[in-house]
């Protein structure tokens, strides 16, 4: 959440499935796409994105 919202100023959350957890700031990229999924469109976005990210002077952890 940003920084201006704490726990007691954010809505009440109603699907019991979502709990809220504190975590330290990180970094994170991100890369949206439309289409239709298939194997080969998503790799030849995740290729792009990692690009993007080699690029940017980042190095990837971990994707999901």
């Amino acid at each position: 959440m940003p920084l201006r919202y704490t726990p007691d100023t954010l809505s009440e959350l109603l699907n019991p499935r979502i709990r809220l957890s504190k975590e330290s700031a990180k970094l994170m990229a991100v890369r949206g796409y439309s289409g239709r999924w298939t194997r080969a469109n998503y790799r030849e976005h995740e290729s792009r994105f990692l690009a993007a990210v080699e690029k940017a002077g980042l190095a990837a952890v971990g994707l999901l």
